[in-house]
């Protein structure tokens, strides 16, 4: 069931706004699913290019206030209506190689215990990737609450479990936001003595590191 406002009116699922409230005449004759198209605008992607290193990625969108509430709403809040928007337009970077291999950033067991899902899996479903889940991430490690210092010992945090479904694949490493591009990092390190090529695409990027990272 589509989500409705008290007036019953079908609402956007990223600003929650009514569904048809930035509509033209012209508009109303276009069916839309769960956003307005001022919201499906923006959640198109900017081609974001930018290098951590040796590893290339490509990001949708700069992180802001409005994705940090969104991710929030999806993460905390546990609101996975939300989820599929995020990547909703990203089929082509991501399925760019028929076969490619997916590998999601982990998030640690006790945090995918207290939410109850994996939002990585929930944000890319829609496009049925073949996702191989051969990264961990160990307990109790919380990056959000770290320094940029600190997130460098990240390294000692995520292990690389299995090694035969990326064996000389094309491997796509996804993340929701590149804030230090530390996991992004280690991800590759670890993956990459193993597969064929490796590349990131990301849902957002944060300004700061963009600016000091984008392919110019």
């Amino acid at each position: 069931m589509h989500p409705r406002d008290q007036k019953s009116q079908r609402i956007c699922l990223w600003c929650l706004e009514a569904l048809y409230h930035d509509a033209t005449i012209f508009d109303l004759f276009l069916k839309r699913d769960i956003c307005c198209q001022q919201c499906d605008q923006q959640l198109r992607s900017k081609r974001l290019i930018f290098d951590i290193g040796a590893l290339s990625c490509e990001a949708h969108c700069i992180y802001d206030v409005h994705i940090e509430r969104a991710l929030y709403r999806l993460k905390e809040d546990k609101d996975i209506a939300i989820a599929t928007l995020f990547f909703k337009h990203a089929k082509i970077q991501l399925k760019r190689n028929k076969n490619s291999a997916h590998v999601l950033m982990p998030s640690s067991q006790d945090k995918i215990v207290e939410r109850g899902f994996d939002h990585l899996h929930h944000m890319v479903k829609q496009h049925k990737l073949d996702i191989v889940d051969c990264l961990r991430k160990k307990d109790g490690w919380k990056q959000a609450t770290k320094s940029k210092q600190d997130r460098k010992a990240i390294k000692q945090n995520i292990i690389l479990m299995e090694t035969e479904r990326i064996k000389d694949k094309d491997v796509i490493l996804v993340d929701d936001v590149c804030t230090t591009g530390s996991t992004l990092l280690t991800a590759y390190e670890l993956i990459k003595p193993h597969a064929k090529t490796v590349r990131a695409v990301v849902f957002a990027v944060h300004p700061i590191f963009y600016e000091d990272t984008k392919r110019l």
